[in-house]
């Protein structure tokens, strides 16, 4: 097989990869986010999260929250997506949160509402904003099919 073929059939399969991934997560409305205290210790908390190209992920959080003055200190998270024991599957994502500003966090806004109508009775809240978190490291694990599937990919 020649280098180019390789390459291909490499970049089919993170294609592959990325789309199972996205497709699960679809599936999801929450997830449990980690973040890092100012000293060092973690914090965690279930938020409603809509998934974006590149396997991106959005999240809104009131600015008077701990998660909120973590990640003005440190915009490193965890998240773990997927607790159904019965489908099996999970995704734990590793990223760098930004905070949104202006017309990116209405776009945001508008997205997150539409796979999470609930959210409406804080998304317009003052105190409110929201936040993409793009991906450094996932990894997508279905332990009830057989065989079982896990892959990892990093960014």
């Amino acid at each position: 097989m020649d280098s180019a073929s390789s390459i291909d059939k490499v970049k089919s399969k993170h294609m592959d990869n990325t789309q199972k991934i996205m497709d699960y997560i679809s599936t999801q409305m929450l997830g449990v986010i980690s973040t890092i205290d100012p000293s060092g210790k973690p914090e965690a908390a279930l938020v409603a999260i809509t998934e974006t190209e590149g396997l991106k992920l959005i999240f809104g959080t009131d600015k008077k929250t701990r998660k909120y003055k973590n990640l003005l200190n440190n915009p490193h998270v965890a998240i773990v997506l997927g607790t159904d024991l019965k489908v099996g599957v999970t995704v734990q994502y590793e990223g760098v949160a930004k905070e949104l500003s202006s017309k990116e966090l209405e776009q945001a806004r508008d997205l997150h509402l539409k796979k999470n109508p609930n959210s409406i009775k804080f998304a317009f809240k003052e105190s409110q904003t929201f936040f993409m978190i793009k991906p450094t490291w996932v990894r997508y694990s279905a332990m009830a099919q057989n065989p079982p599937e896990m892959f990892e990919m990093t960014f």
